[in-house]
């Protein structure tokens, strides 16, 4: 092991003395004072959630970008010959690669805990400015510097009632003629019927949602979020909608609570709500009445929809932003540890050259790994257009062969892309970081350092790589 951290300090000086690893931190720290003056949509919620997008963003593609090309010492090492004092001592070459895998890690490291502590230090004092606009720095608060939990509605399950109304039609002869009924395919159609008809609530009509698995310490203070999104139907012309929201069930011992609402239709919206209304078994009952509360206000024919899952969702707050920040920089941390071990092994086989250009193809191709994904599968459900040549056809084919063998060692990259849930708010799980160390370093990497190890224990070190 001391043999290998050798190597590692070495690379870590090496590293801190190559010019492009200074040109590209002097890249991110302009961009990320740029981010500092985004204002997003010119509220203090805004001008945070900006640097933060802005700033992590920056963060994730300079240092990747980096990781990959801090693999030039290995190869400046060959092309000097200075690698040739190296051999001659009782020093194994997998211990070397592993050595200076180690070492780049260490710098990503690093450079991860100043940017992150940058980040971290800005965005409070973002958040820590005056606003003139009422409930901004609350809005900030509650939503941005928070690690928040979620949990949908749940939705009933109307197999039974579809089961029912589907033998009833079958006996008053609805599908009488059909002889290649599919009587699956006809049932979950009636389902879907309901579920989209129990989704609407029509007007003067009050709908029940539950959710459950809510978890947090018991506090007299503590206050959970009811975010939700609502299409509607007959909007009046200021296009907001009316409804009262009661939320608790007395039945469970909870408080109830009811909050008379003017929301603009097609936004997400956010109440607020002590958590008190909250039953002990972890579960809250909330009923939407689709009714104007305000006696001076004209009824309106809204029909107020929930599209999806999310369209009603609670969120509760399960952390600070502090560890949500450091949970998605570990995230971060995982890919650029798989990074400096591609850039290993392309520069242990070619000249630094191509093994920049193969290193950043891969790179891409984790990237973009959800759209190639989605081609494949339009490529299997639709094939190609007709009257394209054949030999076409088979090149086309053969790609998509090559590249969805490929993605059984790349990894996804937006799977463990958390920046956006850090933004909303969102608590990054340790799960999810959990995930990332075995799929992304433990798994893929693994593979990629054993291979460059194996690779570089076979390499003839005087030869001309090309």
């Amino acid at each position: 092991m001391s043999r290998i951290w050798a190597v590692a300090r070495q690379m870590i000086s090496e590293g801190l003395r190559m010019r492009i690893a200074l040109f590209f931190l002097a890249v991110l720290a302009l961009l990320m004072t740029g981010a500092y003056w985004i204002r997003g949509d010119n509220t203090q919620v805004g001008a945070v959630k900006a640097f933060l997008s802005y700033s992590l963003t920056a963060v994730t593609v300079v240092l990747s970008l980096l990781t990959l090309f801090q693999s030039r010492s290995l190869s400046d090492e060959l092309s000097g010959r200075q690698i040739f004092l190296l051999m001659t001592k009782p020093l194994p070459r997998w211990q070397y690669m592993v050595g200076k895998w180690l070492g780049i890690v260490v710098l990503n490291a690093c450079f991860l805990a100043i940017a992150g502590g940058v980040i971290y230090g800005t965005t409070l004092y973002l958040a820590g400015r005056g606003s003139d606009l009422e409930g901004d720095a609350e809005q900030v608060r509650s939503e941005v510097l928070v690690a928040r939990h979620s949990t949908p509605f749940i939705v009933p399950d109307f197999a039974p009632q579809a089961d029912r109304l589907f033998e009833q039609r079958r006996e008053e002869g609805a599908y009488f003629g059909e002889q290649d009924l599919d009587e699956n395919a006809a049932k979950d159609e009636i389902r879907q019927n309901m579920e989209q008809r129990w989704r609407s609530v029509m007007p003067n009509e009050q709908r029940r949602f539950e959710f459950a698995g809510l978890r947090f310490q018991d506090h007299p203070d503590l206050k959970i979020q009811i975010r939700y999104f609502a299409s509607a139907y007959g909007v009046p012309a200021d296009e907001i909608i009316r409804s009262v929201w009661y939320v608790g069930n007395p039945d469970k011992g909870t408080e109830l609570y009811e909050f008379p609402l003017r929301h603009v239709v097609n936004r997400y919206q956010v109440i607020e709500v002590r958590a008190d209304s909250v039953a002990k078994d972890g579960t809250l009952t909330v009923h939407v009445l689709n009714r104007n509360p305000y006696p001076n206000e004209p009824q309106f024919n809204t029909v107020m929809t929930f599209e999806a899952t999310n369209g009603i969702e609670v969120l509760f707050v399960v952390g600070g932003f502090g560890g949500n920040l450091s949970r998605l920089l570990l995230l971060i941390l995982c890919r650029l540890m798989f990074l400096a071990a591609l850039g290993l092994l392309t520069t242990s086989v070619f000249s630094f050259p191509v093994a920049a250009l193969v290193s950043l193809t891969v790179y891409t191709l984790a990237e973009s790994r959800v759209f190639l994904d989605e081609a494949f599968e339009f490529f299997q459900d639709s094939g190609l257009p007709p009257g394209l040549d054949a030999v076409v056809t088979f090149a086309v084919q053969g790609v998509f062969t090559l590249l969805k063998g490929l993605y059984t060692l790349i990894p996804d990259f937006a799977q463990y892309n958390a920046v956006e849930l850090l933004i909303d708010g969102r608590n990054v799980t340790l799960m999810w970081v959990l995930a990332g160390v075995l799929w992304v370093v433990i798994v893929r990497t693994g593979i990629v350092l054993l291979a460059a190890c194996l690779l570089f224990q076979r390499r003839e070190v005087a030869e001309v790589s090309v």
